[in-house]
């Protein structure tokens, strides 16, 4: 076999994305504002953890579980895992007849894109399975009035909310799967939980949000100080979070307030939690009488989307990075609603001001570019707008 140049090789590896060989051995997250993919272990895969790294434009791999010795480019991932020499990988990509025939190229090349369709069919397949899945669940809720729902934004200084959005679920299961290798998931937990649809930009069920409740809210049990979720324990006793997503959520929201009938500037609220965005609603409603839509995202990443540019050292936190405040065109994430004149975004203080702030930013300005000027309000360090409204009710 003739000896290859480093073009020829380079033609081999774009002809066959490292991302794409090993996708088809174990799952990768979408890629990152830096373009890193993440992914389980394939050498002892462990159930939550995702310390396999993959830069496709580099072609180039790594895993943190078994530290500088796991890694490589394509070559070295196939002679690890596939047990290959350099010829034999060489081989099984058709690289040596590719580059030296057009023909071969151009199979290899619909090969791929054969291989990625196929991919990507399976992807939206298991897509459409969980928020199936997910509608399934939202369908056997019910309505929210005169339940824990109330009790729970009573608790949290709020108004009983009549949203479409919520649904409520006296005993909802809590999954949990362990991560020890092959463990299976099981029900920890199950209790009183509110349900919040997800819905895409034309109104589609993408998925479902998920907050479980302290049973003991609305009675004389209840700490004042308490957040009023339900304390939920893992097998072994560590706390796991009260809320949990199931199905879709990029570009949907949870909407809790559309905009209402009557004269007024159309501004748009939006923020990451439920408790956050009504706070600031209720705030505004009664003290403007704007007509305000009100929508919760869910997450940071939904309300961003993605970013073009690489991401920068944080200045506080080695191994951290601050994601690029410069949107991407093509990977949006949530968008203010039609007729919407102005909107303002709302930053929980109680995460990493740096990050938080660059998401923002980076939402800022794809919505002004798209003619929706945009604000950021950050809630003071430490707290959200429901913390903030909490602490005036108690002091007054």
């Amino acid at each position: 076999m003739a000896r290859l140049s480093r073009d020829d090789l380079a033609q081999v590896k774009a002809l066959n994305p490292l991302d794409d060989i090993i996708d088809q051995r174990t799952k990768l997250k979408r890629a990152n504002s830096r373009g890193i993919r993440e992914g389980q272990c394939i050498c002892n895969p462990v159930r939550g953890k995702w310390p396999l790294w993959v830069n496709a434009q580099t072609s180039t791999w790594g895993c943190l579980a078994r530290g500088s010795v796991c890694g490589g480019d394509t070559f070295t991932f196939l002679e690890q895992f596939e047990g290959l020499d350099f010829q034999a990988a060489l081989a099984s990509m058709c690289g040596a007849e590719a580059v030296r025939d057009p023909e071969a190229a151009a199979r290899m090349e619909a090969e791929r894109a054969a291989r990625a369709a196929e991919h990507d069919a399976r992807a939206k397949a298991l897509a459409e399975d969980e928020r199936a899945k997910a509608y399934a669940i939202w369908q056997n809720a019910g309505p929210v009035a005169e339940t824990l729902v109330d009790a729970y934004f009573a608790h949290r200084g709020l108004d009983p909310v009549r949203s479409k959005a919520l649904r409520f679920s006296p005993m909802e299961a809590y999954w949990h799967a362990p991560e020890d290798a092959g463990a299976k998931p099981s029900i920890v937990h199950r209790g009183p939980c509110m349900l919040a649809a997800i819905q895409g930009p034309d109104g589609r069920f993408l998925g479902l949000h998920r907050t479980w409740l302290d049973a003991r809210l609305g009675t004389a049990d209840m700490p004042r100080e308490a957040s009023g979720k339900a304390e939920i324990l893992a097998a072994d006793g560590a706390p796991l979070p009260a809320k949990k997503m199931r199905g879709g959520k990029q570009g949907g929201a949870i909407r809790l307030h559309d905009w209402h009938e009557g004269s007024g500037e159309r501004v748009f609220l939006c923020g990451e939690g439920i408790e956050t965005v009504e706070t600031v609603y209720l705030a505004v409603h009664r003290g403007f009488g704007a007509n305000y839509c009100a929508w919760a995202a869910g997450d940071l990443g939904n309300i961003s989307g993605k970013a073009l540019g690489l991401s920068s050292k944080h200045p506080a936190k080695p191994g951290r990075w601050i994601p690029s405040e410069e949107p991407d065109p093509d990977a949006p994430g949530l968008m203010p609603p039609a007729g919407a004149a102005k909107a303002i975004i709302l930053g929980d203080g109680d995460s990493d001001p740096l990050v938080t702030m660059a998401r923002l930013e980076c939402a800022r300005r794809r919505w002004s570019r798209a003619g929706c000027p945009a604000e950021v309000r950050m809630a003071p360090e430490g707290s959200d707008y429901n913390d903030l409204a909490r602490q005036r009710e108690d002091v007054a």
